[in-house]
């Protein structure tokens, strides 16, 4: 696929809602995953399972598989440059963000939920 090509597809992607919902689901997958890697240094059950399966994005009955290892590093990129770091926080700690990230993800995730139940005449790609 050209350049030009692959732009347009990313651009019809990101105008998908079903698209949409997958990524806020890879999101919020990765930052429990990056979460919970900093809590123990026992491996949890959501990281073990996230080490050997790879994300992916379906749209118009295609499969897109998405890179875990290049998405985990450009999460890390992406809170690192808004200045949230991942560290095991003490409790009472001003710097935790965690617990203002968790319910904007839920948010967003029940969201996607309700689009599938209602069926509000969104734009739905299958």
């Amino acid at each position: 696929m050209d350049v030009d090509g692959a732009t347009n597809l990313r651009e019809k992607l990101l105008e998908c809602i079903t698209v949409v919902n997958h990524i806020t689901s890879i999101i919020f997958s990765l930052h429990n995953v990056a979460r919970q890697k900093t809590k123990s240094k026992a491996i949890s059950n959501m990281v073990a399972k996230r080490a050997d399966t790879s994300f992916k994005v379906r749209y118009k009955s295609q499969d897109y598989p998405l890179p875990t290892e290049k998405l985990t590093a450009t999460w890390a990129t992406v809170t690192k440059a808004n200045s949230l770091n991942y560290k095991d926080f003490g409790q009472g700690d001003n710097e935790n963000w965690y617990g203002k990230m968790g319910p904007y993800l839920d948010m967003y995730s029940a969201f996607a939920l309700r689009v599938k139940e209602l069926r509000l005449g969104q734009k739905i790609c299958l």
